[in-house]
């Protein structure tokens, strides 16, 4: 039988650089979470539903059809797909920001203000 202190608590880091993607790896596992990682919107969409993070670290600006802005709506569209989303971008501008909170994201974290290790100790507020 699992007990329930044994389940790790899974982030889905969807982030097109693959070096911070790394860096969020480490801090992330090194604090007993489960991760797994989609380089793009589209992609992050799909492994939501099969990988149901308990949070979602999403970037906005990322290569393809779908960027964080498109992820953040279909997240919040999908009822199904009630999970805490943390943005983390170098967009920084207050009408980017409002964006973001307005389509539901629950923080909006500014890349350059946050180290990995920082943006795991937010991200333990929300799971």
């Amino acid at each position: 039988m699992t007990n329930k202190n044994d389940y790790k608590k899974k982030v889905l880091i969807v982030e097109d650089n693959k070096l911070l993607c790394e860096m969020f790896k480490i801090a992330f596992h090194k604090n007993g979470f489960d991760i797994e990682i989609s380089l793009e919107g589209e992609n992050g969409i799909k492994k939501i539903s099969v990988f149901k993070p308990d949070l979602v670290l999403l970037d906005i600006m990322m290569p393809g059809e779908k960027n964080g802005f498109d992820v953040l709506k279909e997240i919040r569209k999908n009822m199904s797909l009630d999970v805490p989303v943390i943005v983390n971008s170098n967009m920084t501008q207050d009408k980017d920001i409002e964006k973001a909170l307005k389509l539901g994201a629950n923080k909006y974290l500014k890349k350059s203000d946050y180290t990995p290790n920082k943006v795991v100790e937010e991200a333990k507020n929300f799971v």
